[in-house]
């Protein structure tokens, strides 16, 4: 299996390179660093690397993806299939201050990603490396311009051979490939594509144990699963996005058809463990043949109008969506009781899945009007009001919703002085529910669409061009949803996070960066009841809340050796709350990792090692999910790659 899989990608690698010769050097994957280009600590990918106390499922305490606040290029789309960095080259989570320019904010945060582009040179750059815990990757990308300025291509490729930290293995391929036609200087036209395919991924084990306790501690990296339990599946996404200046009008548009197809997934449920790891009784939910399917698009109309110091931008906004839920037949497999960390395999059961009977259409569309204004020196200010017209079908049972909520925002920034700049936003939204986990009872089924409200405040201090300061606090609330005590997904009360969140950037001495950020935050769900003697009222944090969280990521460079720097990572949180009744938590923990870069030449072209240990002193923790499951945190792991600009 490996010689063919390594024939395959050296076969792939020599005819990308061959067919894009002769090729100028122009640094791309040597180049990339996440920790000298974010540009604050709330979340950023360049590459395959990734910092910030905030991730693109996990924004102030809800998840952006799950919500649809995904934005391409600045474009609102419904993205049920994820994307390959073949495809996109990174992106950043806006909130606060940095989410000023974008006219229509959403509560949860947006993610927005940035599509890979060709340059006015030809470049291609090849990356292989090994780990962590022994998994390979082979990556190529490529940009290529064919007419000089006007049309261009990006054409990129990778298969990766992943292992997990419960120990599972899976083989996952990606190809992505995209073009830029500026056919002159008022329209750029951005049509992509991507695909990804992915297998033998076994499900990990979800560990509920009795009272929310913790399990006792077991070997990380190694799989007590069934072998039986993959996931596989393909992931497609294209679409275009133009670009154009009509007449004194900005025109930015855009569709995207996103399709995930599930062949096979599981859910591998440990329930009613004991302190000592005996579990009560143990079940695995096989399901299969879903498919999740998103056609979306947006365009937006703006005029922007100066005078003096003054500029003002109005917008028009038209966005719509289709979404289908097709949900696959599943069937239950009870497993004989066993020992957590212990491998228990049984023979792979006889599929005999149920027929398709749960889907749910979801439709909805949105108009705006947004007003940006900006004086120089003085400050900010965006308003806008979208009309939503929402609709949802379930089956079986037949269920409906609709929605046609007004939504509104506002946000403002003054410029205190030339360094420092205080905001003030309000933000109204309408987003989508998760569906039921496989865990639940009720697995699959799908709430309605919930309104949301976020208000935030803080301060930026830029000292220059060195370094930056942000401090903000939000306050956010929604409906909560989640499994109660017999499993079953539902509305269980309302949840409200307030945070303080903190952010430093930037040189603190020529050859040293630093990004820091740090959260503390208050997550409480609160619901009432009625009953003989009146309402009650109960409030409790949510499973998996924490009170605070920092990160540092720093990269210094030798001054005598340039081409040689040093990488260093250091996580705290605070514990969390493991059951609903919270008198139980999973401890604080610290994790912390190191690394290195050498730059160097091969021949000509600029080359790159990079090293990377990460969890150094191999501290065994558990992790929990929101629905209350224990899974393994990864243990000791070691990195290396190679990846040269050709």
């Amino acid at each position: 299996m490996r010689t063919v899989i390594r024939k395959n990608v050296l076969y792939l690698g020599a005819t990308c390179v061959l067919t894009l010769f002769p090729l100028s050097a122009l640094a791309q994957r040597t180049a990339a660093n996440v920790v000298m280009q974010a540009d604050d600590a709330f979340g950023s990918t360049v590459g395959d690397e990734k910092i910030g106390i905030y991730t693109t499922t996990n924004v102030r305490g809800f998840s952006p993806v799950s919500a649809g606040n995904i934005r391409v290029e600045g474009l609102s789309f419904d993205r049920p299939a994820t994307f390959t960095g073949r495809l996109v080259s990174g992106n950043t989570i806006r909130i606060g201050i940095s989410a000023q320019g974008y006219p229509f904010p959403a509560p949860t945060g947006i993610v927005d990603f940035t599509l890979r582009k060709p340059s006015n040179q030809a470049v291609a750059s090849v990356g292989i490396a090994y780990g962590p815990l022994g998994g390979k990757s082979m990556e190529i990308d490529a940009q290529l311009p064919l007419d000089a300025d006007r049309f261009g291509l990006t054409i990129g490729a990778g298969r990766y051979l992943d292992a997990s930290a419960y120990g599972s293995e899976s083989v996952t391929n990606a190809m992505a490939l995209s073009a830029r036609y500026a056919p002159n200087a008022s329209v750029e036209i951005h049509p992509f594509w991507s695909r990804i395919t992915y297998r033998d991924d076994e499900a990990q084990p979800l560990i509920f144990t009795q009272s929310g306790i913790a399990p006792p501690a077991i070997t990380a990296g190694q799989f007590f699963g069934q072998q039986w339990t993959d996931t596989s599946g393909i992931s497609d996404n294209y679409g275009l996005i133009v670009k154009g200046r009509f007449s004194g009008l900005d025109i930015l548009a855009g569709g995207l058809r996103s399709i995930w197809r599930v062949n096979t997934t599981a859910a591998d449920l440990l329930l009613n463990v004991d302190t000592r790891g005996r579990v009560g009784n143990r079940t695995v939910i096989l399901q299969g043949d879903d498919q999740y399917a998103a056609t979306s698009g947006e365009v937006r109309i703006s005029r922007t109008m100066d005078e003096a110091n003054r500029r003002h931008t109005v917008i028009a906004m038209l966005k719509t969506r289709k979404l289908l839920r097709d949900y696959g037949g599943a069937q239950t497999v009870n497993i004989p009781s066993s020992q957590i960390g212990e491998a228990n395999p049984i023979p792979a059961p006889l599929r005999d899945q149920i027929a398709n009977t749960a889907a749910d259409r979801i439709s909805q569309t949105t108009v705006g009007i947004a007003y940006q204004g900006k004086w120089l020196r003085m400050g900010e200010l965006s308003v806008g009001v979208q009309r939503a017209h929402y609709k949802k079908t379930s089956s079986p049972t037949a269920l409906f919703s609709s929605s046609t909520p007004t939504l509104v925002n506002a946000n403002a920034a003054a410029y205190v002085t030339d360094h420092v700049a205080a905001y003030l936003g309000y933000t109204k939204g309408l987003e989508e529910s998760p569906s039921a986990p496989l865990e639940a009872i009720n697995r699959n089924e799908s709430p309605p669409a919930i309104i949301t409200a976020q208000k935030e405040a803080g301060l930026r201090w830029k000292a220059g061009d060195k370094i930056a300061i942000v401090l903000g606090v939000f306050d956010i609330e929604k409906p909560y949803f989640n499994l109660n005590v017999s499993r079953q997904f539902m509305r269980l009360g309302s949840v409200r996070h307030r945070g303080v969140e903190f952010s430093t950037t930037g040189k603190l001495a020529p050859n040293f960066t630093a990004v820091l950020g740090s959260l503390m935050m208050d997550r409480h769900v609160t619901s009432t009841t009625n009953n003989a003697s009146g309402d009650v009222s109960a409030s409790w944090m949510p499973i998996g809340a924490f009170r605070y969280q920092t990160f540092l990521n720093v990269n210094y460079v030798l001054s005598a050796q340039p081409a040689v720097s040093f990488t260093a990572a250091i996580e705290n949180s605070s514990k969390r709350v493991s059951n609903t009744a919270n008198n139980e938590f999973l401890p604080a923990r610290t994790t912390v990792s190191l690394g290195a870069r050498y730059k160097f030449k091969v021949g000509d072209k600029p080359a790159l090692i990079r090293l990377r240990m990460d969890n150094i002193f191999n501290k065994f923790a558990w992790d929990i999910t929101s629905s209350g499951a224990f899974i393994v945190n990864s243990p000791r792991r070691y990195t290396i790659d190679f990846g040269v600009d050709l």
